[in-house]
């Protein structure tokens, strides 16, 4: 018998010395096999940081080979970076990763973390605030019955309120194990792309896709847009230019926000603004990161931040500079990105949540992403249902129409701090 169960093992504040290893090797130990012979699952939990980087070859391997196109922030890379940036390793703030291995090859994980916020213990995705699509990287023959016996050990050593699986795609792989296990919808939101793959090239989508009188609009104010000096579009990828563009970026964005007088409570917190910078700039570990800064002499126009995964690209961070408001940069900018993704064989474009009506302008259709919840106690059913599937929403909208003064001041209230809105 083991002298510790996982559960206690899971909240022992981690240090990377010697117990730290015993811990991880105590952990892999620890296995639930679903069924006997040569094609057992093999499950076990991962709760150190060590244990995650020993998984970098074979969970580079799995992604490579299972991976959604356009969900980059399945790669270990990505979950690397959330890391070093979010992860506090104290007792209510570690990994909770599930693997799953048959005949010793590595063919499930579950990317999740155990953190306690506001007062609850919850399981979710790595990634939080800055991962958009949460899933499980599964390759199998068999996918839904190795979810099931994956869901049935992560609920086993759970010891939590509540597992929170936010912006989950309808296509992803875990999508039908939510329904079938009776998970609560908390929020419906939807994804718009752009699909490029039935023409040979972008003029030939342009001309298909958009009215005489758009594309006449969009060259009239790129037109317009130089008469400060010749326009400029710069593509940049992992590198130090990277990261000095990165940083004009979220200056920019937070200028936005201010001038709207909008709240990111992602952009509020500087692990978010670090963890951009550095995810962009390590060529070492890179995350697919591509940067398309649109220029008009010395004034920076428009700004966003794309990742892409196996030749589809998710826009993450957009911006403009208000003073061109009028000459729609963002607009531009979409049209130029739309063209350099296609000539460079990028054939989606996804806009991801939220939802809006200038991102479906672009768009050729639309995907489902929902946030769903399983309530494992009482506390976490009154969170699921009353805050996260009704509140939470309603709330949003209502702060939404304050007057931008009162905005300003809620900005660093506690209830943003713990996530409510």
């Amino acid at each position: 018998m083991l002298p510790l169960s996982i559960s206690s093992m899971a909240t022992r504040p981690m240090r990377a010395d010697k117990s730290d290893a015993v811990a991880d090797k105590l952990l892999h130990e620890r296995i639930s096999t679903t069924n006997f012979g040569p094609n057992a699952l093999r499950l076990s939990l991962i709760t150190t940081r060590s244990a995650f980087n020993e998984l970098e070859a074979e969970w580079n391997a799995l992604f490579q080979k299972a991976g959604k196109p356009g969900n980059p922030f399945q790669s270990f890379n990505w979950c690397w970076h959330w890391a070093n940036s979010f992860l506090k390793n104290e007792p209510n703030d570690t990994f909770f990763i599930i693997s799953g291995r048959r005949n010793g090859r590595l063919i499930m994980i579950w990317p999740l973390v155990r953190q306690r916020t506001a007062g609850l213990t919850q399981l979710t995705w790595i990634g939080r605030p800055v991962t958009q699509y949460g899933d499980v990287l599964i390759d199998s023959c068999n996918p839904i019955n190795d979810l099931r016996a994956g869901w049935r050990f992560l609920k086993a050593h759970a010891k939590a309120d509540v597992i929170e699986l936010c912006k989950v795609r309808g296509d992803a792989s875990i999508t039908p194990l939510l329904s079938e296990i009776g998970a609560i919808t908390t929020h419906r939101d939807a994804a718009p792309y752009a699909d490029m793959s039935q023409h040979e090239t972008f003029s030939d989508y342009a001309k298909a896709r958009y009215s005489a009188k758009r594309r006449t609009s969009l060259r009239r104010n790129l037109r317009r847009c130089q008469v400060d000096g010749e326009l400029e579009t710069d593509f940049i990828k992992e590198g130090a230019d990277a990261r000095h563009a990165t940083k004009q970026l979220l200056a920019m964005k937070m200028a936005w926000l201010k001038e709207k007088s909008l709240i990111s409570q992602a952009l509020q917190d500087q692990r978010t603004h670090q963890f951009f910078l550095d995810a962009v700039s390590d060529p070492t570990r890179p995350t697919g990161c591509e940067l398309t800064l649109l220029r008009s002499g010395n004034e920076l126009l428009a700004a966003d931040l794309k990742f892409t995964a196996k030749n589809q690209s998710v826009a993450h961070v957009i911006t403009y500079n208000l003073k061109f408001e009028k000459l729609s940069p963002g607009n531009l900018m979409t049209m130029l990105n739309l063209e350099h993704f296609k000539q460079h064989g990028t054939q989606v474009f996804d806009f991801m949540g939220p939802d809006s009506s200038f991102k479906r302008e672009w768009s050729d259709g639309v995907i489902g992403v929902n946030d769903w919840a399983v309530p494992l106690s009482l506390k976490g059913r009154l969170w699921s249902q009353v805050y996260l599937a009704f509140a939470r929403d309603h709330l949003k909208k209502l702060f939404s129409h304050l007057p931008k003064s009162l905005k300003k001041t809620l900005s660093g209230s506690y209830v943003l701090a713990i996530g409510m809105f």
